[in-house]
């Protein structure tokens, strides 16, 4: 049996890079790569939990998010993940992402909408959600469509 401390080594198929929404050093001894999705309530629970962990360990951890919607059973899984890419695009992915794990029980296109507004640096016009798929990209290594 293994400790809780004992590591073993392994690959990503896709590797982190630039394309990931990563936070902690990059020559951390960890990485921790978490696909995820906003509605899904075990996602949720990670995510309080990673937070702890970057907390109390950021400098020997990095920790990457892809999502990965499960749409057949969150219907706005998908929507939230690109509002989290546009609002990426913006310098703004974490304040979302941890915005739309603390309202998940609340994703709707309204507070979508709302979600998009309040990471919005620009003035750009209403009826965001539209724009925000125009402008989100979809994690490199995941085909959410059916």
């Amino acid at each position: 049996m293994t400790s809780p401390l004992t590591t073993t080594g392994g690959r990503l198929a896709v590797p982190v890079d630039d394309r990931d929404h990563v936070l902690g050093p990059e020559d951390a001894p960890v990485t921790l790569v978490e696909y995820g999705d906003y509605q899904c309530p075990y996602c949720a629970r990670a995510h309080t939990i990673v937070q702890e962990l970057l907390r109390r360990r950021m400098n020997l951890m990095r920790f990457a998010y892809r999502h990965f919607p499960l749409i057949n059973v969150h219907p706005y899984a998908e929507p939230a993940a690109e509002a989290a890419e546009a609002a990426g695009a913006r310098g703004r992915f974490w304040p979302v992402h941890d915005w739309l794990f603390a309202n998940q029980d609340r994703l709707s296109p309204v507070t979508l909408d709302a979600a998009a507004r309040a990471s919005d640096t620009t003035s750009a016009p209403e009826g965001r959600l539209s724009a925000i798929s125009a402008g989100a990209r979809p994690s490199p290594d995941i085909d959410t469509k059916e």
